[in-house]
């Protein structure tokens, strides 16, 4: 299976460069475009193949949300998460709603990203439903966990448990591992 391929669509840039940095150097994933804007992540979405976006709602010249609706319909088998600054229980469904599997505060830890990242396969709505054909998988805890059915608190605590467990087993470069 090959690495996923992802986009990251963020407006603070050092957040943005430090994670595809992280993701590119420590975890062997491939960052095949970054955009700080609406209009940027839509050149992007268009023009690069990718398995996951990752995506900052909170754009400089719209609402990401709209994003995330536009690459639910244009890309049915992308995997997305949302990672904002400002998550509440109204724009955790607002997020589900418009297409993201999986929504963090930023506020996590990078494990939890990392982790997230990890388990998104296929969109698992789409997988189910036979549109998603060509491969690729999802995490076996993702099927037994609905995020639906869970409060926003308990899914980022079972989020952080399980990246924290995958976290131990990765070996950082340096030895402390």
């Amino acid at each position: 299976m090959r690495n996923k391929r992802i986009l990251l669509i963020d407006k603070h840039a050092a957040f943005r460069q430090a994670l595809a940095f992280l993701l590119r150097q420590k975890m062997g994933l491939e960052v095949v475009a970054q955009a700080g804007s609406l209009t940027e992540g839509r050149e992007h979405s268009m023009s690069e193949g990718f398995d996951v976006a990752v995506v900052d709602p909170a754009l400089p010249d719209g609402d990401g949300m709209d994003l995330l609706r536009e690459l639910r319909v244009a890309e049915p088998c992308v995997s997305i998460l949302v990672l904002t600054i400002n998550l509440d229980r109204k724009g955790h469904a607002r997020a589900q709603e418009a297409g993201a599997e999986n929504v963090l505060d930023k506020e996590v830890t990078l494990a939890t990203i990392i982790g997230a990242i990890r388990s998104l396969g296929n969109n698992s709505r789409n997988k189910h439903r036979g549109w998603c054909a060509h491969g690729g998988g999802v995490a076996p805890f993702w099927e037994t966990v609905s995020r639906q059915d869970k409060d926003p608190n308990q899914w980022q605590e079972r989020m952080e448990s399980i990246s924290n467990r995958t976290l131990s087993a990765i070996e950082w470069g340096d030895g402390s591992g």
